[in-house]
């Protein structure tokens, strides 16, 4: 039986940027965190993240299709990515947000799932 690690955050405060030839947009309420916490930084020690608030910064590589409720955003090394999830409601991702960067803050919930 293989264990992997799920890495999510759980966002309690969203504020997202997109870079775009035009002006910069922003969802949810202002970012408290000023330094970002590296992906790959995350990813080597999750357990010691687990409950803190953080900031992540990185270009979103997937969009809930369905219901806009979650984003993953790549980190700083290649095959790295950490998924951002919203309540149901709260706020809605967009498709075209795929590619583009984004800060986001928020409580990181460590969680093992078995893949058999």
């Amino acid at each position: 039986m293989k264990k992997y690690f799920v890495l999510f955050f759980i966002i309690s405060i969203v504020y997202w940027t997109s870079v775009l030839a035009g002006p910069t947009k922003k969802y949810g309420k202002p970012l408290t965190l000023k330094k970002a916490t590296p992906v790959s930084a995350i990813m080597e020690a999750p357990s010691k993240y687990n409950g803190q608030k953080l900031l992540v910064e990185g270009t979103i590589v997937d969009v809930c299709e369905k219901r806009g409720c979650w984003i993953d955003i790549a980190g700083d090394k290649e095959f790295e990515s950490l998924r951002f999830k919203v309540e149901d409601g709260v706020m809605t991702f967009p498709v075209a947000a795929k590619g583009k960067k984004a800060r986001v803050e928020g409580i990181l919930s460590v969680e093992t799932v078995s893949v058999e």
